[in-house]
C-alpha cells in the first residue's frame, strides 16, 4: 500500500511525529489515555493546516477542507503505528 495515495507527501513526517506526541501525553498523563486519539487529531489538523496555509492557493475552502482530511489521515495512521507495535509485542 503507498500511503502518498491518501497523505500528501509533504505530511508525511507528522506521522512520526504524532507517535512521538502520543507516547509524550501518555507518559506525562497530561490527557486521559481515551483522549489521546483526539489531541492527536487536533495536532495534526493544526500541522495540516499551517502546512496549507503556506501552499499558494486560489480559495481557502479546498485548502481547509485538505488540511482538516490530512490532519485526521496522519492521526489515524499515528494511531495505527502504534497499535501494530503494541499488538506485535503480544505472544
Amino acid at each position: 500500500m503507498d500511503f502518498t495515495n491518501y497523505i500528501v507527501p509533504e505530511l508525511m513526517i507528522t506521522v512520526p511525529v504524532l507517535c512521538f506526541a502520543g507516547y509524550t501525553i501518555k507518559k506525562t498523563k497530561v490527557i486521559p489515555e481515551r483522549f489521546i486519539p483526539i489531541a492527536l487529531s487536533a495536532i495534526g489538523i493544526i500541522f495540516a493546516v499551517t502546512w496549507a496555509l503556506s501552499q499558494p492557493m486560489d480559495n481557502i475552502f479546498p485548502a481547509v477542507f485538505t488540511a482538516i482530511t490530512q490532519g485526521v489521515l496522519s492521526a489515524a495512521s499515528a494511531v495505527y503505528v502504534h497499535q501494530l507495535i503494541k499488538q506485535g509485542g503480544r505472544r
